[in-house]
C-alpha cells in the first residue's frame, strides 16, 4: 500500500524495504521448516492510505511494529546462542529501515524499559 500511494521516492523505498522484508520472510520459513505456519491473505490498515504522507505513515508505524514484535523475542532467546544472533541482526536490519522511513534509531532494540 505505501508503494502504491506513495510518491516516487516512498514507491522506491518501499520497494527497497519490501525486498528487505521478504528476503528475511524466506529465511525465516526456511529454518522453520514444516513448523512455518502459512502468511495471512491480508490486513486492516490502521487507517485510510491515499495520500504519500500516508504512505510513510503506515510504513515507519509498521516497521515499528515489526521492531517492537522482534525485540519482545528476546527473552526467549536467552540462552540460545544462535537464535539471538539471529534476532539481534534482525533487529539491527529493521532499525535501519526504520531510519529510512523517519524513525529515529533506538540505542538498542529491546533493551529499553517499557
Amino acid at each position: 500500500m505505501a508503494q502504491a500511494q506513495g510518491d516516487h521516492a516512498t514507491a522506491a523505498l518501499a520497494a527497497v524495504t519490501l525486498a528487505r522484508l521478504r528476503h528475511r520472510e524466506t529465511e525465516l520459513v526456511t529454518l522453520a521448516g514444516d513448523a512455518a505456519t502459512p502468511p495471512a491473505l491480508g490486513y486492516q490498515l490502521p487507517f485510510p492510505v491515499t495520500t504519500p504522507t500516508s504512505a510513510r505513515r503506515l510504513a515507519r508505524g509498521l516497521v515499528a511494529g515489526l521492531l517492537s514484535a522482534k525485540a519482545a523475542e528476546l527473552r526467549g532467546a536467552a540462552g540460545n546462542e544462535q537464535a539471538l544472533t539471529g534476532l539481534v541482526r534482525w533487529l539491527a536490519e529493521t532499525a535501519v529501515l526504520g531510519t529510512r522511513w523517519g524513525s529515529p534509531l533506538p540505542a538498542f532494540p529491546g533493551l529499553s524499559a517499557p
